[in-house]
């Protein structure tokens, strides 16, 4: 059964993709889109309907595609891996904070505060204290 061929077919996985914002979901949502409906009208020939009858019935069974790629857009977004974030956030911070304090000649005051940062992220190595 060759889906993409059929009108309605395409018309219905474009609605529902365009419901979805991540654009590079698009084409799997479309393979599983095709799987389902495929199955489906496959019952529906075996009950004795005609091809394009049994695509439509099988479109009808799938729902609304408006609510279908809304419910599709809810899965598929693409989520920051916020650890990957805050340690950018907190590295650029150093960086600046560095910088600033090697510009204001406060090189002691840096290598304390670098040596105090690393007693407290590391306490196991303080030499007993």
């Amino acid at each position: 059964m060759e889906l993409m061929q059929n009108s309605q077919f395409r018309a219905y996985v474009q609605a529902v993709c365009e419901q979805i914002r991540w654009q590079e979901v698009h084409g799997e949502v479309a393979r599983e889109l095709a799987t389902h409906v495929e199955e489906t009208a496959q019952e529906y020939v075996e009950q004795g309907l005609e091809t394009d009858t049994a695509i439509v019935k099988a479109l009808e069974r799938m729902g609304d595609a408006a609510v279908v790629g809304a419910d599709l857009n809810k899965v598929h977004r693409p989520k920051p891996d916020w650890l990957l974030v805050g340690l950018t956030i907190m590295l650029a911070g150093f960086g600046f904070l560095i910088a600033q304090v090697w510009d204001l000649g406060m090189t002691n005051w840096l290598f304390i505060c670098i040596g105090l940062a690393l007693a407290v992220v590391f306490p196991e190595r303080n030499c007993g204290i």
